[in-house]
């Protein structure tokens, strides 16, 4: 067997030829055979296209002020594998989770298991062997046919329903919120962040008899409160205000979803959540040799319309330089455009992994009266690098698209000293 992380994620990358081999019972069996299924005292499954990761980063921060052991286990990574494995905030070491992929190896015997479908397995392995109290999955891809979908979950939340991958998922709305809907289970409760709900998803509610908590209606916000309902249907409100720049939506969802559960926050520890709580490229801000550098994976239509939203409430953001690199399945013509509208000048990159655009793809995707003012880079560091040199004190750098691209930028900014 191989004995070093970095060794372990080589060897499953090559186990099993298809990256996202969408289906339950490969995992499901084995899933069984390490008695994985409901890996904490209380398990909640996430799905959705945009704001699983603030959703579920909210949650996981009110379950740690109700004193909860916590297990989070969210996809992809930014900079290092252990960021998908989390015990009350801290990722697992590289030791505990070869510990799990050596456990997963001598039990799944001659089922093949993709690169997803492992580490889904091992953070439920390792949230069950360390006895957590409240175990938090984020669905990789879709949600009915996702291998963290073999959990027992009380209690499911489904964020925002947008068009992305629309070769697995379907090329609708309705079709997309189908396939996350497969999270659903008989009486189990849904909180949806969604709005307004997509029908289908409404219809599978109803079909399962799961009781649904919908924003604005069960539960909600409003510039200086939050509120919502106890599984009793009593009203608790929240005199809080949101000043961070993760999305209010995500906050109130995840605060139905506590609620739900019984690990809600009091007022006091609302408001210190509101303030604290960040995450690394979700509108990510970081004081960078006299600029402001923004960091962000948005990569679909829907995730750049906020982003541009975000920005556009930041008076002070001088010049705005985009260093920004997609996958080729993305609709990057729309995202560009959108960004369009904020940004005065293109740093286009691409990373070395096979889904990648290449830069002057995304470059042409422009509108034409846009491209003079856009440059084309093989390296993530050269077109940063390309930016920062461009720019003066005040300018802001904004970094975003994929996760590798964002990712990429986090570690330049630990190890290089411009």
């Amino acid at each position: 067997m191989p004995s070093s992380l970095e060794s372990w994620l080589d060897y499953i990358v090559q186990l099993h030829p298809v990256k996202w081999d969408l289906g339950l019972s490969r995992v499901a069996q084995v899933a069984a055979q390490l008695k994985v299924e409901h890996p904490g005292d209380q398990v909640i499954l996430v799905a959705g296209t945009n704001g699983k990761g603030t959703t579920c980063e909210y949650l996981m921060e009110m379950a740690l002020a109700a004193g909860e052991k916590v297990g989070l286990a969210t996809s992809p990574h930014l900079t290092c594998f252990n960021e998908r494995i989390r015990i009350n905030g801290v990722n697992v070491s590289d030791a505990t989770i070869v510990k799990a992929f050596e456990k997963i190896e001598t039990t799944r015997g001659s089922v093949s298991l993709s690169y997803f479908e492992f580490s889904a397995l091992a953070s439920m392995l390792i949230f069950e062997e360390a006895g957590v109290d409240v175990a938090i999955l984020e669905v990789g891809l879709g949600g009915r046919l996702d291998a963290m979908n073999v959990v027992r979950p009380d209690l499911c939340i489904i964020t925002q329903i947008a068009l992305d991958h629309q070769n697995y998922l379907g090329a609708t709305k309705e079709e997309i919120g189908f396939e996350k809907a497969g999270i659903l289970r008989p009486g189990i409760p849904l909180v949806l962040v969604d709005t307004p709900a997509t029908k289908s998803i409404l219809a599978e509610a109803d079909r399962l008899a799961s009781p649904v908590s919908q924003q604005g209606c069960e539960y909600g916000y409003q510039i200086a409160s939050y509120w919502c309902r106890t599984p009793e249907n009593e009203l608790i409100e929240y005199p809080a205000e949101h000043l961070g720049w993760l999305p209010n939506t995500s906050a109130a969802g995840a605060l139905q979803a506590a609620q739900l559960v019984g690990i809600a926050p009091d007022t006091a520890q609302f408001q210190d959540i509101l303030n604290k709580t960040r995450l690394p490229g979700r509108m990510q801000q970081i004081p960078w040799h006299g600029r402001r550098l923004i960091l962000d994976v948005a990569h679909n239509p829907s995730a750049a319309e906020y982003l541009v939203s975000q920005i556009s409430k930041i008076v002070d953001r001088g010049r705005l330089l985009a260093v920004v690199g997609m996958y080729a399945d993305k609709d990057f013509h729309t995202v560009l455009n959108l960004m369009s509208t904020v940004i005065d000048a293109w740093y286009f990159t691409e990373t070395e992994e096979k889904r990648s655009a290449a830069s002057a793809d995304l470059k042409a995707a422009l509108q034409q009266e846009m491209q003079p003012a856009a440059g084309c880079y093989a390296k993530v560091a050269t077109a940063f690098e390309a930016a920062f040199e461009a720019s003066e004190p005040g300018t802001t750098i904004l970094v975003f698209g994929s996760f590798p691209v964002v990712g990429t930028v986090l570690d330049l900014l630990q190890v290089e000293s411009i």
